[in-house]
């Protein structure tokens, strides 16, 4: 046999085929770990990730409902003030209402029902 240009023996033939199967084993074994331990610090990584997330979720759903008490605690000093007007005092209403963002539909729904019920008109 001719291995690197070099005639070998029967056996020295067989020696280089064992180091080679052997190293080739060793490289299949090793690249195993190293595959395991790619897909370990993976897992690791996405672990954190999902606990990072849950711990953001949680902080996020927090700053959710203090925004909403602040958004009802204004609601309701829009509500007090616009009760407090006379029913054609559109202007006092447009500025209590620039005052802060934008309404939502739902809450100029509210504030008009309340409103009207403070003038003694049905609401429609």
């Amino acid at each position: 046999m001719i291995v690197a240009g070099q005639v070998l023996t029967r056996r020295e033939w067989l020696v280089f085929l064992d180091g080679y199967g052997s190293g080739f084993g060793h490289g299949i074994d090793r690249g195993r770990q190293l595959a395991d331990d790619e897909a370990a610090e993976i897992h690791r990584r996405a672990g954190v990730i999902v606990d990072r997330l849950a711990r953001l979720d949680t902080h996020d759903v927090h700053r959710l409902k203090v925004r909403l008490r602040a958004v009802e605690a204004a609601n309701t000093e829009l509500a007090r003030r616009v009760s407090r007007s006379s029913p054609g005092d559109d202007e006092h209403l447009e500025m209590v209402v620039s005052a802060r963002r934008p309404p939502t539909g739902h809450e100029l729904r509210r504030v008009a029902t309340e409103f009207v019920a403070g003038s003694g008109e049905r609401a429609s």
